[in-house]
């Protein structure tokens, strides 16, 4: 006979500092062979005289409270088709946060990256960048919560101007830190980057997590009948609120445990009583079991196992 378990896994958080002064070239991953240490100790695009785009990534963890410091120098005025992109944080699925610097609007701008898709939530001044040279420095900074600020500073500048402030928190991991690069071929040797710092903590999870007998499997549903779909329920039989990420399903078989399942990568919840089921349908699931005017609080996650 076979038993399905219930398991947890926890996250491990960890504190994040480095700076690279480009004294050596190295940590990075990459297109690394695109870049070199100039003889002032810049790092330097050293890309092929043709179109394209070159990236390099540093391990770095830090997004909580973070801050982030850069200075860059773009030897051309930019456009839509020469401009940087410094990755503060990109978790290993891409996601994240960066900073744009140049485009069509010759601005610095705040991007967050999700799943492919750009948005734009800091917009800073147009034309800020409207020179046939630039000199810049960068410096970023997002609290405990999400509150960013982005400002930037000119070499004709005294201080940093405030590009803009925003809230946003839909990204809370980071593994990390980028430098991209887009340019024509005329400009492939015309980046140039130096005094880095990415500083802060990973994701501070203060969220009640499952312990022993809190969460059960309240019940099983194998080999339905047709046009309906396996199912599992869960219940918290506890009464707090407790986050089930990393919550996973499991058979157990033969004295072995096997088949794992994640329930939720995510921060997802279950309230206190809830009962939540994981099914392939949600829709299939109402259809075969309608609940003929009772109030339940259900969760269904579309979950194939």
């Amino acid at each position: 006979m076979k038993k399905i378990l219930l398991i947890w896994l926890a996250p491990i958080f960890l504190y994040a500092q480095f700076t690279d002064d480009f004294t050596i070239f190295e940590g990075w991953l990459g297109d690394t062979a695109e870049f070199s240490t100039d003889s002032t100790g810049l790092l330097r695009l050293t890309a092929p005289p043709e179109t394209g785009k070159s990236i390099i990534w540093h391990p770095s963890k830090a997004l909580m409270t973070g801050h982030w410091e850069l200075s860059l120098s773009l030897d051309f005025n930019t456009s839509g088709s020469n401009y940087a992109k410094i990755h503060l944080s990109s978790d290993s699925l891409a996601n994240g946060y960066y900073v744009k610097v140049g485009g069509v609007d010759d601005e610095v701008s705040l991007y967050k990256l999700t799943s492919g898709q750009n948005t734009k939530i800091i917009d800073g001044t147009d034309d800020f960048l409207d020179f046939s040279s630039n000199n810049l420095s960068l410096m970023v900074d997002r609290d405990s919560v999400g509150n960013w600020m982005l400002k930037a500073k000119r070499s004709i500048d005294l201080s940093y101007f405030v590009q803009g402030q925003t809230f946003d928190d839909s990204h809370l991991q980071s593994d990390y830190f980028g430098i991209e690069c887009v340019y024509t071929k005329t400009r492939s040797e015309s980046f140039f980057f130096d005094n880095i710092v990415a500083e802060g903590y990973s994701f501070k999870d203060t969220f009640l997590y499952p312990q022993p007998n809190d969460v059960v499997v309240n019940e099983v549903l194998f080999n339905p009948i047709e046009g309906d779909n396996d199912f599992v329920e869960i219940l918290n039989r506890s009464h707090k609120t407790l986050c089930i990420k990393g919550l996973q399903l499991a058979n157990y078989f033969a004295e072995e445990v096997a088949n794992f399942k994640a329930i939720s990568e995510g921060y997802d919840f279950i309230q206190p009583q809830e009962i939540l089921v994981i099914c392939k349908s949600k829709e299939t699931l109402m259809k075969m079991k309608p609940l003929n005017g009772k109030t339940l609080n259900l969760g269904v996650m579309g979950m194939c196992y």
